[in-house]
This record gives structure tokens, sequence and C-alpha cells, in this order.
């Protein structure tokens, strides 16, 4: 989609440097419509407001600065006094316009101009084809763009506290030093942090990092004398009074759980409904197949009386012969099939009923419940125990 043939220069920011400023002044067009112009535009200005190391400056359009600075052919000395006057370190400006060949195309010109030095550090040409500047797409291709002209930082910076400080402090395992301390480009993502100090409880954090983002941690560490552990509690024996060595302990045991089938013949007769129901369906398309041969049949006695006088109606007639049988052979089918089907479905049924009505004796036996229990009594005379079963 995109040809890049142009592209000099060295970067913006290091991970180390200091946010640099920019001011996008955008592109301006030359026979290309206005709202391309304008679209480009925005896209590069959303791309230097989120990017880390970058400080965006509020900037007028390009054709406006060049009318105040008379800076008729974009030279590097005259841009450059131009963005001494807004403040910038650097400015991103360029051009649009239509290209000649066979597809319709425009050529994209782009500069990073150095304010300091009044040189440009980098610059791009593109061709893109006219019908790649969608507008679902620009901002795709202005990200491509900004990447090819902005070194973007990508590593992130630490700043790691502990309360009390001179705690030992690893970083997914590896020792990094002691508190305070400040890890510079470390890649993004999650990573684990691990503080020890004598005295006090070892603690762990986890943060995440952006690219190119500066992040703060700060961790108060508890003291060990700030945990008591918890003291067993005694266990008193309970009064000889109240201890029961005549009475005789019943333990009531769980009855087994209930295994087997407690509905029989429910499998065979959901096989012979499902027979019935496959035979039933096979009845409704037969009848559609009927009555296709029905409708066959009133066309070959249509055609039938100009079949040797009128070609059209020979053919027309052989058509509806051969349907004819087609529609036939399909009912003689289906009919052997849901008869089939039919008698299964009732065999199965039947057996089904059969299962339901008269269970074997393990079905039986697995559909009872039996339970027994036994409960404490208390009364003036003395102390006992209730057993009861149940069926």
């Amino acid at each position: 989609m995109l040809g890049l043939t142009f592209l000099i220069g060295l970067g913006l920011a290091s991970p180390a440097a200091a946010d640099t400023s920019l001011a996008v002044l955008g592109v301006e067009g030359s026979g290309v419509p206005a709202e391309l112009v304008q679209q480009i535009t925005d896209a590069l200005r959303q791309r230097a407001a989120i990017t880390a190391g970058i400080r965006m400056l509020p900037a007028k359009d390009l054709v406006e600065m060049k009318l105040v600075f008379g800076c008729d052919a974009e030279l590097p000395g005259c841009m450059a006094q131009a963005g001494k006057s807004l403040g910038a370190e650097k400015l991103l400006y360029g051009s649009i316009k239509r290209a000649g060949g066979k597809v319709p195309s425009v050529l994209v010109n782009l500069y990073v101009l150095d304010v300091s030095t009044g040189s440009i550090e980098k610059s791009l040409s593109e061709k893109i084809a006219r019908r790649d500047l969608r507008t679902d797409m620009i901002e795709s291709i202005a990200l491509h763009w900004w990447g090819s002209l902005i070194d973007i930082r990508t590593t992130a910076t630490l700043t790691v506290l502990s309360d009390p400080p001179d705690a030992s402090l690893s970083m997914d395992g590896q020792p990094v030093g002691r508190t305070p301390a400040m890890l510079n480009n470390l890649q993004p993502g999650v990573h684990t942090l691990t503080f020890a100090l004598a005295g006090r409880l070892s603690a762990k954090r986890t943060v995440e990092l952006r690219p190119g983002g500066t992040h703060e941690l700060q961790v108060a560490l508890e003291s060990e004398a700030q945990i008591e552990k918890p003291k067993p509690r005694p266990v008193e024996p309970p009064p000889p009074s109240m201890v029961d060595t005549k009475t005789p302990v019943l333990i009531a045991k769980t009855p087994p759980k209930r295994t087997g089938p407690t509905h029989s013949g429910r499998a065979t007769l959901i096989v012979g409904g499902c027979l019935l129901g496959a035979a039933a369906v096979l009845v409704v398309a037969s009848a559609a197949s009927y009555a296709h041969a029905l409708d066959d049949e009133d066309r070959t006695a249509y055609y039938a009386p100009t079949v040797r006088t009128n070609a059209a109606s020979a053919n027309a007639y052989n058509a509806a012969v051969s349907d004819g049988r087609s529609s036939m052979n399909a009912v003689n089918g289906l009919t052997g099939a849901y008869i089939a089907l039919a008698a299964g479905g009732a065999v199965a049924l039947g057996i089904g009923i059969y299962q339901r009505l008269h269970p074997s004796k393990e079905e039986k036996i697995a559909g009872r419940h039996q339970s027994w229990y036994v409960a404490p009594t208390l009364g003036r005379d003395g102390n006992g125990a209730t057993a009861g079963f149940k069926f």
C-alpha cells in the first residue's frame, strides 16, 4: 500500500533525555481536498499528544506561519524563525499534492526541523494511491509516518521509596540496590518488586510500566513486633458430673445411596418416541412428493395433445413425464421408510410400557429409601435415647 522512497536524519529523543517541545504545523495541500489536508494534520497532532518524551506546543497552521514570516519556499532558516516564535525545539510540517500516473495518487512530503540549528533532521517522501487515503485509514498511515520521523522512547523509569529507607530491593528476582532507588531503561510491562529489611516484614509489590512512562512506588514496611502470634486457647475438660459412662452410645448409619435406574423403561420410551417423530416427518415429505407427482401428471395431460405438432410441447411433455417418475420414486421410498420407522417406534413404545409396569426385582430395591435414627432423651428419672426406623 505504501512506498517509502526517501528517509534520512537522526532521532528526536533518547530514553534519558528530557521531553522535547514540538510544534506540529501540519501539511499544505495542492490539488487535493481541504478536508483530506485537515485530517492528516489532525492525525499527526494526535500522535504528538500521546507520545512519551514529546511535549506538543499549540501551533498555528503551516500556511498561516508561512505568510507571517514570508517563508514561501519553506526554507529551513525561515522556518526556524517561525519555530523560535513558538518556543519550540522541533517543527513538523510538510505538503501533500496531486501526483501523476494511471492510478490517481498523491505525493506526501514531511520534515522534522531542528529550530536551534535551522537544519532538517528527518524527512520522508511517499507516493500513495488516493483510494488508500480513506478516512478510516488515515490514522494508521499517520502512525506509520510518525514512526519513521520520530524515535519513540519505549523504556520506562521507576522511582522506588520505602519507609523506613535502606531496604534491599529486588526486581523480578534480581537484586537492583537499596531504597531509595531510581531505576532507568526498564522494559514496559508488569514487574514484581521485593523489599527486605531487618526487623521488618518483607513485602512484594507488582507494578505495570508504560512505554516511555515515569512512575513512582512508595511502600511502608511493617514492623515484626506489631504482629503478635495468637496464643493457643487451652481446652478445659468437662466436669466429672457431666460425663456419662453408663449409657451406651448409638451411632446412626447413613443409608446407602440409591443406585440403579429408578424409572424403568425410560430409555426405551424415548427411543420409541423419536422413531415415531421421524416417521411423522417422512409422512409429511411423502405427501409433498405425492403432490408434486400430481402436478406433473396435470402437466403431462396438458401437453399430450400437441406433442406431435409442437417441438416445445414435446420437450415440456418429456420433462413432465421425467419429473413425475422422480416424484413417484420418492413417494415409494419415503413410504417404505416411514412404515419401517413407525413399526419400530410402536414396538419400542410397547416394550417401554411393559418395563414401566413390570420393573425387575433389582429396580424395586434400588427405588426404596430406608433409614433409621437415634435421638437423646432427658427426664427427671434419668437420661436415655430413642431409636426409630423409616421405610
